[in-house]
């Protein structure tokens, strides 16, 4: 194990790493401590692993390598990771020299979304990963419905006029802050209870979501049709929007509030899980980090011509690794309008990139006429 330090977390003395695999060009300096931040959560969750792993080295199976109390006392102490004098070479010459830093112990996520985006496999992919604890206020209000006779929808409008309920929910979220431990907290207002947590925002397209709702045959969810599926699908989001704005006078469809917004219209659950640690390290190292990442074809842009041959352009510097302009956006009604950066979003999508990495702004959409980039490409 690492060293332990007097205030309580864990440290590398002296980290060197070596590759042959890249160019001192092709990457930075940020781009190297976010690498090295990505261990950070399997770091956590190895350490519930240390016991077995010294069992096996020793080669005795039988007698225990490590005090089950010490090691208990190890994983619960700690509370931070600290990396010092990280050197970093390629062949001879040093790209990172004498780098320091320090990342808090505290909650992976708390992972919000829209029915059928895939909250619940996401999570499931998340804590196999990362081992964290995972929670979620989801299985706990169907768990309520089916004890009071209801479907998921007509409970969610009886406690429109029972906010007792929703109190019970939403105080056991607020007791979450105080709990030191790697969690995943699904939950639609884990965004606003518990302090400290990198907000993420699961979308899809409605469609999608109904569909998913009849495939995971979630009977007290679905009705016979997709039609009607989508349209019991659009007043439960309007039901919960509603209770959670007259109860804390909060908009949960206010995309603004969350650090990440990924959309899983196309992406897999691995993919999306993917981009969920990715947005995490990013995180760790600014908590002012927020970015959307958008399936190509959710966006709406506006109606004029594209510059094809910036296109190219981008396009191949994205082939060559460069970054590019960015892309600003703004959601309305559970759409994605481009504000700015066409001629980027072009370039992702002809990449053939699974996400546009997108900046989402404040802004209102007017009378100008757009064209959804699905209906294009």
């Amino acid at each position: 194990l690492p060293q332990r330090t007097s205030h309580g977390c864990h440290r590398w003395p002296h980290l060197r790493i070596h590759s042959s695999y890249c160019s001192k060009d092709a990457y930075s300096e940020s781009h190297w401590l976010r690498r090295i931040s990505g261990i950070l959560p399997q770091y956590y969750s190895a350490l519930a692993s240390a016991e077995r792993l010294i069992e096996i080295e020793d080669g005795n199976e039988d007698k225990p390598a490590v005090d089950n109390e010490k090691l208990r006392d190890i994983i619960n102490g700690f509370t931070s990771i600290e990396l010092e004098n990280i050197d970093f070479a390629y062949r001879d010459e040093s790209i990172l020299s004498g780098c320091t830093f320090s990342v808090p112990k505290g909650k992976i996520t708390a992972l919000t979304g829209e029915s059928g985006s895939g909250k619940s496999t996401v999570s499931d992919i998340l804590i196999k990963r990362l081992g964290a604890t995972y929670y979620s206020t989801g299985a706990i209000v169907r768990s309520l419905a089916a004890s009071y006779g209801m479907e998921v929808g007509e409970f969610n409008v009886y406690m429109e006029t029972h906010p007792e309920i929703d109190k019970e929910v939403d105080d056991g979220l607020v007791k979450l802050s105080d709990r030191d431990e790697l969690m995943i907290i699904d939950s639609r207002l884990a965004w606003h209870f518990t302090q400290g947590t990198f907000k993420v925002y699961l979308s899809t397209d409605i469609t999608t979501s109904a569909l998913r709702i009849m495939h995971a045959n979630r009977t007290d969810e679905h009705k016979s049709t997709l039609e009607e599926t989508i349209e019991c699908t659009k007043n439960r989001r309007e039901s919960e929007k509603k209770r959670y704005n007259d109860q804390y006078g909060v908009d949960i469809k206010d995309l603004l509030n969350y650090d990440l917004i990924v959309d899983t219209t196309q992406a897999t659950p691995d993919e999306v899980a993917e981009c969920v640690i990715n947005g995490f390290n990013l995180w760790l190292e600014n908590k002012g980090y927020k970015c959307a990442m958008l399936s190509p074809e959710r966006i709406n842009y506006p109606e004029r011509e594209a510059d094809n041959e910036k296109v190219a352009e981008l396009s191949t510097d994205l082939d060559m690794g460069k970054s590019i302009p960015d892309v600003r956006v703004f959601e309305e009604d559970g759409e994605f309008y481009l504000v700015d950066g066409l001629e980027s979003a072009l370039a992702y999508a002809f990449s053939m990139s699974l996400f546009i990495p997108a900046t989402l702004v404040d802004y209102k959409k007017g009378d100008e006429k757009y064209i959804r980039m699905q209906n294009s490409l």
